[in-house]
């Protein structure tokens, strides 16, 4: 449930949000209940997000 709510967050930020002013994107602890498979498949796609804009993660975990 929560990596389906954190996939409707980003989508609407995508069409929220301007592509050619980008803003920081701030995701404030989406990550805390998902898997260490599910937590890194989030990771790989917030990095792949910040190579156009700003990403700004609160969480409890750690990830690497």
């Amino acid at each position: 449930m929560d990596l389906l709510y954190l996939a409707v967050r980003l989508a609407v930020c995508k069409l929220a949000l301007p592509e050619g002013e980008p803003c920081p994107l701030i995701i404030d602890d989406a990550l805390v209940n998902l898997d260490e498979t599910r937590l890194q498949q989030a990771m790989d796609l917030l990095k792949e997000i910040a190579k156009e804009r700003q990403v700004i993660l609160f969480t409890c975990r750690s990830a690497e």
